[in-house]
């Protein structure tokens, strides 16, 4: 293994013990006492150092207290009481339960940020079919410092919250907001993943996009109308194959794939969300095609659940640490009178990986 396979390797395992250690933190009380390390290195499949140091990382952050004799408790609250914050889940279709997922993940920081700001932050799901009253009975509770709002799916439901007149952010609205405090995705994810296979010499480029049937999903039109867009200023000739949705079912991205891949002319490279890639994978394989030789396969938004497939995926990370920091920044500054920008993009960051090349002349 080469240097730089090597710190690869330790980084993602270092990110993988601090995801665990998080994910027990989340689990605990004020005082509750955390496994004993040997149980976190047997569940974890991690090495004692490695689970060492994401201790030392959380105990630094003054999370969680050692006391050599008894154990590793995480930390008691300095104040006697708490802020409350409620996050909805807006319009759920079961977003919130992808392991490893975009949204899951960022419930997941919004508890660790929560906690280390001293606020209690509670969850609380909506179901898609369900009207706007069920959210007007959520934003009647008077005790709530501020509400966050998770893609909410129609026009109404942050008026509702914001008319409360508590702190009120929306984080990745799936429909076109014209008003209030947003984080959305940037708009040159496309752009940026179409520039890098551009650079290999790539000119043949589907997309396959991923969409619940009954959700108008507006970020994702989006980023198909950019694709089609910065295709056609770069003189680049789209099959009407070469675009699809594969939805969130293997057997879905199957059909899609096969379209794509049979095609009059069939493309050297595609772009996909993540949480596809295993299935991507897997279709290509079973077609006889190399990945990263005879088509390039780029993933979208760098989700963590890439991190153990192999070959390892080059991807545009959206980095849901930082949006989550900025949304609890803009609350506090909403709380505290402040002006906040309405509008707050998220920052990406290309990973390359070992699944795009020159396509094979």
């Amino acid at each position: 293994m080469d240097r730089i396979a090597e710190r690869t390797t330790l980084q993602v395992k270092r990110q993988q013990a601090k995801k665990f250690i998080e994910k027990e933190l989340n689990g605990l009380g004020d005082g509750e006492r955390l496994a004993p390390i040997r149980n976190l290195i047997d569940r974890s499949g991690l090495s004692r150092r490695m689970i060492e140091q994401a201790i030392d990382y959380y105990k630094d952050q003054n999370l969680l207290e050692v006391n050599p004799r008894s154990g590793i408790f995480r930390s008691m609250l300095a104040e006697p009481e708490r802020r409350e914050v409620k996050i909805i889940g807006c319009g759920e279709i079961n977003y919130l339960g992808i392991n490893n997922g975009f949204m899951s993940r960022i419930v997941e920081l919004l508890y660790l940020n929560a906690s280390r700001r001293n606020i209690s932050a509670k969850l609380h799901r909506v179901k898609f079919n369900e009207s706007i009253q069920a959210y007007e009975n959520l934003a009647k509770d008077r005790n709530v410092y501020a509400y966050i709002l998770l893609s909410p799916h129609m026009a109404g439901i942050h008026e509702v919250f914001a008319a409360s007149g508590r702190p009120t952010i929306t984080l990745f609205p799936i429909f076109p907001m014209t008003r209030g405090v947003r984080i959305v995705d940037s708009p040159d994810m496309m752009q940026m993943q179409l520039e890098y296979l551009f650079a290999q010499g790539h000119r043949k480029i589907a997309y396959m996009e991923s969409v619940e049937g009954e959700v108008n999903d507006y970020s994702a039109q989006f980023r198909k109308l950019e694709y089609y867009r910065v295709m056609a200023e770069n003189g680049c000739r789209v099959q009407p194959n070469w675009v699809g949705n594969g939805g969130f079912q293997e057997s879905s991205v199957n059909r899609t794939l096969d379209k794509i891949i049979n095609s009059a002319e069939a493309p050297t490279a595609l772009i996909c969300n993540d949480w596809l890639l295993s299935f991507v994978y897997r279709f290509l394989e079973s077609r006889g095609l190399r990945i990263g030789r005879d088509i390039s396969v780029m993933g979208t938004d760098g989700l963590e659940m890439t991190w153990r497939i192999t070959p390892r995926p080059t991807t545009v990370l959206t980095s849901r640490r930082l949006a989550v920091s900025k949304t609890w920044d803009i609350l506090e500054r909403m709380a505290a009178g402040k002006a906040v920008e309405e509008i707050n993009y998220t920052r990406l960051r290309l990973l390359q990986g070992e699944t795009t090349a020159a396509p094979l002349p």
